[in-house]
């Protein structure tokens, strides 16, 4: 992985949980609605809906439960947070289930903690420091972030047509993807971190855009909408295949504390298929982390 500059030569002529966009210069406005008398028809509406709602209710119908196996097949339910299945899990997944065709898989991503005791928990993968999980966690690899954006945007940044993108401080003129997150594992992930380590704890973009998830940060740097603060091991992929390229090189990327970790469920350990999936978690997270350096 290189430095933008040395990846577009050209660019070294330059001098050296609510989705919301934020302006370094002025506050964004209030929309404000006012209230507006119903119309006829509204009320029409409204006296169909209080009739219907007066109706005798409709019998309920009874529902499989989701984690219930297809009849003959065998399953293994896997819960991780929302933009590690996105980014990392999923794109992946096709290639296992090519190889274990008779298996399902669930998915369960959520940013809610699920329990090594919940009866529908056979394999976590978390996103936390070392005291938080259990002693026979397997380290997958750890957190790095680095600030990426699209090759389009490096383009227009040589070009003249935005402006340039050779250094920390050129980050002011530019729009940064923010995760809209307060939670205390995430500061690690935040661009006033990042800044600060740089030595630019003030530094203003032209704007922040602000976004519930990860994933949806990746989504708009790579349609050129601005620059992220990239996870380095959930992007890998991304900056190879050079789908999103690396602003400052090694030379800007920030280590955290934490560390992405592979938790087996102890009532189901034993089980062949959850066993199985555990270890080719653990071989595509070796891959990871050769192409991340560690």
């Amino acid at each position: 992985m290189t430095r933008a500059a040395d990846r577009f030569p050209w660019a070294r002529s330059g001098p050296s949980r609510r989705s919301r966009a934020g302006s370094a210069s002025a506050p964004l406005p209030r929309t404000c609605t006012s209230p507006s008398r119903p119309s006829a028809a509204r009320s029409r509406r409204s006296k169909r809906s209080s009739a219907r709602s007066s109706s005798p209710a409709a019998p309920a119908t009874s529902l499989s439960p989701p984690t219930a196996p297809r009849a003959g097949r065998r399953g293994v339910n896997v819960s991780t947070f929302a933009s590690f299945a996105s980014l990392w899990l999923l794109p992946r997944i096709e290639a296992y289930q090519r190889e274990q065709p008779q298996l399902d898989i669930r998915i369960d991503a959520s940013d809610a903690l699920r329990e090594l005791d919940d009866p529908d928990t056979e394999i976590l993968i978390r996103y936390c420091d070392a005291s938080r999980v259990p002693d026979d966690a397997i380290r997958l690899f750890g957190e790095c972030i680095t600030p990426a954006a699209s090759p389009r945007l490096i383009e227009q940044a040589a070009t003249g047509a935005a402006p340039p993108l050779n250094h920390p401080a050129d980050l002011a003129q530019h729009t940064l993807l923010e995760e809209d997150d307060h939670r205390p594992s995430a500061q690690f992930l935040s661009w006033r971190h990042w800044l600060a380590l740089r030595g630019l704890p003030k530094l203003a973009p032209q704007r922040w855009l602000y976004l519930n998830f990860t994933y949806q940060q990746v989504q708009a740097a790579l349609s050129g909408q601005g620059v992220v603060l990239a996870r380095l091991p959930l992007v890998a992929e991304s900056l190879a295949r050079g789908e999103l390229v690396e602003l400052f090189g090694e030379e800007g990327r920030c280590a955290s504390p934490m560390n992405y970790w592979l938790v087996i469920s102890p009532a189901r350990r034993d089980r062949p298929e959850v066993q199985r999936f555990a270890e080719w978690v653990q071989a595509q997270a070796a891959i990871t982390r050769t192409l991340i350096g560690e």
